[in-house]
């Protein structure tokens, strides 16, 4: 049931237009890209307001297909998520971020409710 309604909503996701994305080019998930050079400076601490908003639409544009994503965007994501502290932390910090990441974030709550324990009284972004 989850995994169903998950891909209808990843699908939602995925054709999803947003006026100053990057990367997004294709429908599949190779038309999809992580800017690595984002998240290397995102965990280097070094990655302003502005861009660590951007970042977070691109991670939830891939969000929908991160078990099929090529090996490049695949590592990145696994590097932002190691830098985070875990999927439920990601799940916070894409919640923090208005638009595409927190909607993204709280359909995986959603689907997550024992994994993510969000709004459970810790605190988050």
């Amino acid at each position: 049931m989850h995994e169903k309604l998950l891909h209808r909503l990843g699908d939602l996701l995925a054709h999803r237009r947003d006026a100053g994305s990057r990367g997004t080019s294709g429908s599949g998930p190779d038309g999809f890209r992580l800017d690595q050079a984002m998240v290397g400076e995102f965990s280097a601490g070094t990655l302003g307001p502005g861009e660590q908003a951007r970042l977070a639409q691109e991670v939830a544009r891939l969000m929908p297909h991160s078990w099929d994503l090529p090996n490049k965007p695949e590592e990145a994501l696994h590097q932002l998520v190691a830098h985070l502290g875990g999927q439920d932390e990601l799940i916070r910090w894409l919640d923090g971020y208005p638009g595409l990441p927190q909607v993204t974030a709280r359909i995986y709550l959603c689907s997550w409710p024992v994994l993510c324990p969000l709004g459970r009284g810790e605190g988050h972004h």
